[in-house]
C-alpha cells in the first residue's frame, strides 16, 4: 500500500510493470540501510473513475552495503505441500 507520509491518506497499491522488480525492490525498501525517496511524476485516469499514479522511486545504497543470500528452499517445499 502506498501511503501519503503527512495526513496518512492511503494512496493505494503499489505495482510494478515487470514481476520480477518485486523480488529486487521490495527487499530494499525494507533495508533501515538504505535511503528511499519517492515523487510522483504523473497521474492518468483509468476506466471507472480510478486513476494511476505513475511514482519514481530513487534509492540511496550505501557502497560497503553487502548482498545478504536468502535460502527460501524449505519455506517454498512447505508451500507446496
Amino acid at each position: 500500500m502506498a501511503e501519503e507520509m503527512v495526513s496518512g491518506r492511503i494512496l493505494g497499491n503499489v505495482s510494478f510493470d515487470e514481476d520480477a522488480l518485486y523480488y529486487v525492490i521490495l527487499p530494499l525498501l525494507e533495508d533501515p540501510e538504505i535511503e528511499v525517496s519517492a515523487a510522483i511524476t504523473g497521474i492518468d485516469k483509468i476506466r471507472c473513475g480510478k486513476t494511476r499514479i505513475h511514482v519514481a522511486i530513487a534509492l540511496a545504497i550505501p557502497r560497503v552495503l553487502t548482498d545478504k543470500p536468502v535460502v527460501n528452499g524449505e519455506l517454498i517445499k512447505g508451500l507446496l505441500k
